[in-house]
């Protein structure tokens, strides 16, 4: 658990993390929208932090397509 939370600690890891969950969940066939994937990781960064990583998947939105 504490190696999947350093990595969501920075912003550019939670991208990465979002990237590669997507892309494994629908390799494996799961029918997964982008709201699916942020919200399972904001949520474990919010349940062991104790506030999200993002404020909104908008605004997580924003960043990520800003920034690649």
């Amino acid at each position: 658990m504490m190696d999947i939370l350093k990595k969501l600690a920075s912003r550019r890891g939670f991208v990465d993390e979002f990237w590669a969950r997507l892309k494994q969940y629908r390799a494996e066939g799961k029918n997964v929208t982008h709201i699916e994937v942020f919200n399972e990781l904001n949520d474990l960064w919010e349940l062991e932090i104790g506030e999200p990583r993002f404020p909104s998947y908008n605004a997580f939105r924003k960043y990520r397509d800003k920034r690649g």
